[in-house]
């Protein structure tokens, strides 16, 4: 990308679970700044249909526990405390193989987001 060119998305958040947050700026589709989500069980992005404004609500106020139902494993709470906010955690079977669909019997490490967005964007292509 150069110089005052648009990014075709803008990553906003991410989560423990190595599920990552993004505006769309065209890369998506025509629905530019609405918000969409890449959930650790799949390889597609996913719009949620609100703005940033509402992302920031449902973020503070919305039903966090019903969006992650299918990401808590048995001992998520206590797992949770061992990352820093700079890390999530990365399952293996992968949540989007047939092998790791049950995410209680994966395996899990806690590694740098960072590493987590670098796969998950070479995963897609």
């Amino acid at each position: 990308m150069s110089l005052g060119e648009q990014p075709s998305f803008l990553l906003i958040a991410d989560d423990a679970g190595g599920g990552l947050f993004a505006v769309n700026g065209g890369k998506f589709g025509t629905d530019m700044g609405k918000i969409y989500y890449l959930a650790p069980e799949h390889l597609k992005w996913e719009a949620l249909h609100i703005g940033y404004t509402e992302f920031l609500n449902f973020c503070w106020y919305g039903d966090i526990n019903h969006f992650y139902a299918g990401l808590r494993w048995k001992e998520w709470q206590a797992d949770l405390k061992k990352l820093n906010g700079d890390q999530a955690f990365n399952f293996y079977p992968f949540l989007w193989s047939e092998e790791g669909k049950d995410i209680n019997k994966v395996n899990r490490a806690v590694v740098p987001i960072q590493e987590v967005y670098d796969f998950r964007m070479e995963s897609i292509k």
